[in-house]
């Protein structure tokens, strides 16, 4: 099981859900422009993030994984499930709509949630907003944007990667190279000349400021299995915030086919989560 993020900090962020998962092996590497990993001044578009993810694969030798994805690392994973489906068992995307939404008075009134995407993928802007003064749009995300308090030495352990020049314009870059323009990919309807292969599943919280707004519609018609679950109690920091119950989902989701063959049942229907007591109607 592959655990991808999209934080300045360590695969530490997964600690809490790796522990409830005992009997899965898990490999926690830092994406380009995330965690410990390199900062060079290009290669932050989605198809190089995917190249690399492939690269990563290759010399891992795994041939086929299941994988677990927060944030824009999410985007990446699903652009891995979209160009090369045989790498992927399932996958697993938090925090993230599906890549099936379309415009609509929902995602109209969530949009102004987004505001800071535009701040931080500005040139020069972006970089100086990061890693300058306060870093007050950090600290704002940090907080708002989280369903739980936050310590200040944990505060702190998010906003000290980003005082450094280069890791501030990578993550900027990440911002206007990947995430706005998967984004806008996702609103043109880009996706929806595809379909998605790989079975997964969208989890979000259902406090989720963005997100948990969208009201995603069914996606069946481009997706062969796809499955939506909202956490209650939980925003836009899942692993952090709902350790347990996001295991407990990603756990009942990736046994899926055993559970199947076991039972002799067929594969689910796509579409929302049906009859669990966290899913919300729609999709986030």
């Amino acid at each position: 099981m592959l655990l991808l993020h999209g934080f300045p900090q360590s695969g530490a962020v997964w600690d809490a859900v790796v522990a409830e998962l005992p009997m899965r092996r898990s490999i926690r590497p830092d994406l380009r422009g995330a965690g410990a990993s390199d900062v060079p001044r290009g290669g932050y578009g989605l198809a190089s993030q995917i190249a690399e993810l492939c690269a990563l694969l290759d010399a891992l030798e795994l041939d086929r994984v299941d994988i677990v994805a927060h944030d824009w690392a999410a985007l990446v994973a699903l652009g891995l499930a979209f160009a090369s489906p045989e790498r992927l068992r399932r996958l697993v995307i938090v925090g993230v709509p599906h890549p099936f939404i379309r415009i609509s008075p929902a995602l109209v009134r969530a949009m102004p949630s987004m505001w800071f995407d535009f701040v931080l993928a500005a040139p020069g802007i972006g970089p100086a907003a990061l890693r300058r003064g306060r870093q007050r749009i950090l600290r704002t995300l940090l907080v708002d944007y989280c369903a739980r308090e936050r310590s200040d030495d944990e505060i702190e352990g998010y906003l000290a990667p980003y005082r450094d020049p280069a890791r501030a314009r990578a993550g900027s870059a990440l911002y206007r190279r990947l995430i706005l323009p998967t984004f806008l990919a996702i609103l043109a309807g880009r996706y929806r000349r595809r379909r998605l292969e790989v079975p997964t599943l969208v989890v979000y919280g259902a406090d989720d400021p963005i997100v948990a707004r969208m009201g995603m519609q069914s996606a069946s018609r481009w997706a062969a299995h796809l499955e939506v679950h909202a956490l209650a109690g939980a925003s836009h920091f899942v692993p952090e915030e709902r350790p347990a119950e996001l295991a407990r989902v990603i756990r009942v989701f990736l046994d899926g086919d055993a559970a199947q063959r076991d039972s002799g049942s067929s594969a689910a229907a796509t579409g929302p989560v049906a009859g669990s007591a966290d899913a919300a109607s729609g999709e986030a």
